[in-house]
């Protein structure tokens, strides 16, 4: 996940990853972009951390706030190696074991 200026108008309040309310303790936050979010890039709960993230700036080809860029990621993007490795659906198979 990349997010990017999330909160950055002075009429919002928003991190860029939040946890409020009843969260659990086991939630996890994996190989994350965070950039330029106010009031803070992380608001985690629970004495939680993010693993395999960062707090750069994603390099997009060319970043638009009204959504009309190239959200692509450039060559130098710290975010271009820091995928997911796996998926939720990775191993499973339906009842005949596809």
């Amino acid at each position: 996940n990349i997010v990017y200026r999330n909160g950055n108008n002075p009429a919002a309040s928003g991190y860029g990853i939040e946890e409020y309310g009843r969260t659990g303790i086991h939630n996890q936050y994996r190989n994350d972009v965070v950039f330029q979010n106010g009031p803070a890039d992380w608001k985690l709960q629970n004495h939680l951390a993010p693993v395999g993230s960062l707090a750069n700036d994603p390099q997009f080809v060319n970043y638009q706030p009204d959504g009309s860029g190239d959200y692509r990621l450039r060559a130098t993007s710290p975010a271009a190696a820091l995928g997911a490795g796996w998926s939720p659906m990775q191993g499973a198979s339906d009842s005949k074991g596809r």
